[in-house]
């Protein structure tokens, strides 16, 4: 898991929307690829179906995600997402205040 633990979104943050659901038809390329979130943004990824590999840059850790599980992601951490077959997935954003 992410580092930041699977809830671990700092209180002193705000929802400020989330992604559509996506599918591994639809999963837009730029989670494939290695990106990170802006200082003083969090994300909340959430599979829905199947399940998503979720692969921490910074050590080439992999997390496997099922259906119903959850992973936070903290500003400036590079990752990407790897799809594994039918599923979806979404991903709840937060702001520092």
């Amino acid at each position: 898991m992410s580092r930041t633990g699977p809830d671990r979104i700092p209180q002193s943050t705000r929802a400020t929307g989330s992604s559509p659901a996506f599918t591994d038809t639809t999963v837009p390329e730029s989670l494939l690829r290695r990106h990170t979130l802006a200082k003083g943004n969090w994300a909340r990824l959430s599979v829905r179906a199947g399940r998503l590999t979720y692969v921490d840059l910074r050590d080439g850790a992999s997390t496997r995600l099922a259906a119903g599980q959850q992973l936070t992601i903290g500003p400036g951490e590079p990752h990407r997402v790897a799809t594994e077959g039918p599923g979806s997935f979404l991903i709840e954003f937060y702001r520092e205040r």
